[in-house]
Formats: structure tokens, sequence, C-alpha cells
């Protein structure tokens, strides 16, 4: 299993981002790379300055969250990058069982690790799974489906997670 987190930098692909993570560069690179990017950069924690560089002004999400279905638009997923993610958490990282691509299309299967701002020790852990299509070397489309937070271990049974001790 692999670890990406928006903290680690430079991991993956230096001519996209820079040395210290918080930079995209319009440079084209593979549709598996472009979507490693996204989840080991810190994107979230500025999305003023890099969201456009990764998502497609044309930008659709369909997401199947928990017991809701949600719809985002390209301002919309701006907006949930800033209110939901950059204002809510100290730190983000993302473990992947599977990263599959065929053509302009990435399937990521990975768990998101959550720390909130307000309570740093915690740990939010939600498997998820998005199927990426890439367009003009942007992010063009997100399918995504995801179940709640759980601190059951078991749930998480199929994505072997590193111990953190």
């Amino acid at each position: 299993m692999k670890k990406f987190s928006y903290v680690a930098a430079g991991l993956i692909c230096a001519s996209v981002l820079n040395f210290n993570g918080h930079v995209f560069a319009q440079e084209k690179c593979s549709p598996v790379e472009l979507v490693k990017k996204l989840y080991t950069s810190d994107l979230w924690k500025n999305p003023e300055e890099n969201f456009h560089k990764v998502f497609h002004p044309d930008y659709k999400q369909y997401w199947h969250k928990e017991n809701k279905y949600i719809t985002y638009n390209y301002k919309q997923a701006y907006d949930h990058t800033v209110n939901d993610l950059k204002n809510k958490y100290a730190n983000v990282t993302f473990y992947f069982s599977h990263i599959i691509s065929d053509g302009n299309f990435v399937l990521a299967r990975y768990v998101s690790k959550k720390s909130p701002k307000n309570n740093p020790q915690q740990c939010l852990m939600t498997p998820m799974m998005a199927l990426w299509e890439i367009k003009d070397n942007k992010l063009y489309r997100c399918w995504e489906t995801s179940v709640k937070s759980a601190e059951d271990a078991n749930v998480f049974e199929s994505f072997p997670i590193p111990s953190e001790s």
C-alpha cells in the first residue's frame, strides 16, 4: 500500500510540484501522475493560488456520500476545498490500496485520514473510491463514493494502514 500525504512534497514528478509541494505547473503529465499529484500536494491549504491549475473550468463532481448524493460544479468544488478542507483540517493524509488507469480515466481507492484543527489528536478516517476523468491535462470529472468516518478498525480491513507506532 502506498501512502500519499498532503504534507508530502516533491515525491512524484517534480516538474508539476515545486520542492515544497505548493505550486502546480501547467506541464503535461500522465492521468495517473495528475491524480497522484492532487493527493500529494497541499492544494487544499492554498486553493486560491492553485485550484485553477489542477481543475478544468467545466469540472463536475458526483459524490455518493453516506446517505446523500452531492453534485459540485467548479465553483462549488472550490468552495468545498476552502470551507470544508482548508478551514476545518490541520492535516489530511491518503492511504491508497489501488490506482488503476484506462486512457484518460483513473480509479483511486483509498482511505482519507483527517485531523481537525479544533482537535488535532483526533483522527477521522473515511474509505473512499474516486473515478477521475482527465481533459486538457486537468481534472474534468469525478465520480466519488465514500462511507461515514468510522473508528472501528474492522471497517478498514481491506485498507492496510501502517501503524502509527
